[in-house]
């Protein structure tokens, strides 16, 4: 809520008023993303932003990557905490690259110990009936398995979990 009138290209936006970040609008922008509705990951290689051209590095301090914590002084307190707990500390370099190789080893590790398979409900994916409405559209919940690859594949996850175990003890509550 604006504690004072401000304006925002030749609006008025009067004190009190309430301003939502539109989180779909700024990702669907066809100015920014080449086809912006496709699951396209490589657009992500030539910057850390997946826009069309280069982002100034004055702007680029000012930009987000995504907006899925929301925005401004009410951004979500635990996005540093899960961005940063993808992957071991051994990998910092650029705040981008390290993300991303987190992002990568988490996966590899995922594909590497499960066959990931879908559940026994019939899932629509289509974008009008598969994704929530409100502030920030996300997938609804859909039924799937994991599987331990191998009895092999089982005990190495079962033997990282019993060593994680100390670690996790100080997030009970």
């Amino acid at each position: 809520m604006l504690t004072q009138e401000d304006t925002y290209e030749g609006y008025v936006l009067p004190k009190g008023t309430i301003v939502f970040a539109n989180a779909w609008a700024i990702h669907m922008d066809e100015a920014e993303y080449e086809n912006p509705e496709e699951f396209i990951p490589e657009r992500f290689l030539q910057n850390k932003f997946g826009t069309r051209g280069l982002v100034d590095a004055p702007y680029q301090d000012h930009r987000r990557v995504t907006y899925g914590f929301g925005a401004g002084r009410r951004v979500c307190p635990g996005q540093r905490l899960a961005e940063n707990s993808l992957v071991s500390e051994h990998l910092r370099e650029s705040a981008f690259e390290h993300t991303n190789k987190k992002q990568m080893v988490n996966m590899a590790k995922l594909v590497w110990a499960f066959n990931i398979l879908p559940g026994s409900e019939h899932v629509d994916a289509g974008i009008k009936a598969a994704y929530t409405d409100g502030f920030l559209t996300c997938p609804k919940k859909f039924p799937i398995q994991f599987l331990p690859r191998s009895k092999l594949h089982e005990q190495v996850i079962m033997q990282e979990f019993e060593a994680a175990k100390d670690i996790l003890k100080q997030y009970e509550g």
